[in-house]
């Protein structure tokens, strides 16, 4: 059960893991062959809607880029 993700309405990937080992759960999303973490947190989650398996998430400019 894999989620799209979106950013301002965006698709930018989607949602492979959810990595509840961390002292933060985060979501492993793969964008472009490439995984980033994304902390699960109210701030971050915009929407998800279930039936269309897709989240739309509001993240600071420049976190995907960190590696």
């Amino acid at each position: 059960m894999s989620f799209i993700v979106f950013k301002d309405s965006l698709k930018i990937g989607k949602i492979v893991n959810i990595n509840d080992k961390l002292p933060q759960p985060v979501f492993e999303i793969l964008i472009n062959d490439k995984k980033f973490m994304v902390p699960i947190h109210d701030d971050f989650i915009e929407k998800i809607d279930k039936e269309k398996k897709s989240i739309h998430i509001v993240i600071p400019d420049g976190l995907l880029e960190i590696t």
